[in-house]
C-alpha cells in the first residue's frame, strides 16, 4: 500500500511540475505570449472551456472573444491580414468596368504570399501590386508543385543541392527550369533560403 501512495505521489508531483512548467512556457515563452489578452486565456485552454462548455447556454466563446477584441485590441497579425485585404479589394476594383477577367488562381496566391512574407519574413513581396511578378510567382509554385513528388522520392537529393552556394544554383537554374530559379532568385533577396 505504501509503494502505491508513493507512486501516485510521483506521479502528482510529475503532473504538477508538468503544469506548472507547460504554463510558464505558455505565459512568457510561447510565440503568442505576447499578445494583449487575459493572463488565464493565455495559460490555459480551460479559459476556453468555461465558455463553451460550462457557461449557459454554451459555445459563447466567440461572444468572449469578440469582448476581448473591443477591450485588447486586435493583434499585429490581424492588423496586417488587414492591410492586405484592402489591397486584395483595390485589385479586385480594378476590373470592374472592364472586360478582362481575373485570374483568382493567381490573385489568391499573390494575397496569400504578401500576407505569409510581410509576417513570417518582415518583407513585402508586392504580388498584388505586381500582376507580372505574381504570374511569374505562380509559374514558380506550379514548378515546385510538380518537382514535389519526384524529390519525395529522392529526400537526399535536395540536401545535396542546399549545399550548392546559391547564386550558382540558380544560375544552373535559370538554364534548366527558369521558374524555379525564380523562387531561389525571391529567398536570396530578402527572406532565409529555404531548401
Amino acid at each position: 500500500m505504501a509503494s502505491l501512495t508513493g507512486a501516485a505521489a510521483v506521479l502528482l508531483a510529475f503532473i504538477l511540475a508538468y503544469s506548472t512548467a507547460l504554463t510558464i512556457y505558455r505565459l512568457f515563452f510561447h510565440p503568442l505570449a505576447r499578445f494583449p489578452g487575459p493572463r488565464l486565456a493565455a495559460a490555459t485552454k480551460w479559459y476556453e472551456f468555461y465558455f463553451d462548455i460550462i457557461k449557459s447556454p454554451g459555445g459563447q466563446f466567440f461572444k468572449e472573444l469578440s469582448r476581448m477584441h473591443d477591450v485588447y485590441g486586435t493583434s499585429d497579425a490581424e492588423h496586417l491580414i488587414k492591410q492586405h485585404i484592402d489591397e486584395l479589394t483595390d485589385v479586385f476594383e480594378s476590373y470592374l468596368g472592364t472586360n478582362n477577367p481575373i485570374n483568382l488562381q493567381t490573385t489568391f496566391l499573390a494575397y496569400t504570399t504578401d500576407v505569409l512574407y510581410h509576417y513570417m519574413f518582415d518583407t513585402d513581396a508586392g504580388y498584388q501590386r505586381d500582376s507580372g511578378a505574381a504570374q511569374q510567382w505562380r509559374h514558380s509554385m506550379d514548378a515546385v508543385a510538380q518537382a514535389t513528388p519526384f524529390l519525395k522520392q529522392f529526400p537526399s537529393l535536395l540536401s545535396r543541392v542546399a549545399l550548392i552556394p546559391l547564386p550558382m544554383l540558380i544560375w544552373v537554374l535559370k538554364r534548366i527550369q527558369p521558374d524555379v530559379a525564380g523562387l531561389l532568385g525571391t529567398h536570396q533577396v530578402g527572406c532565409p533560403r529555404v531548401l
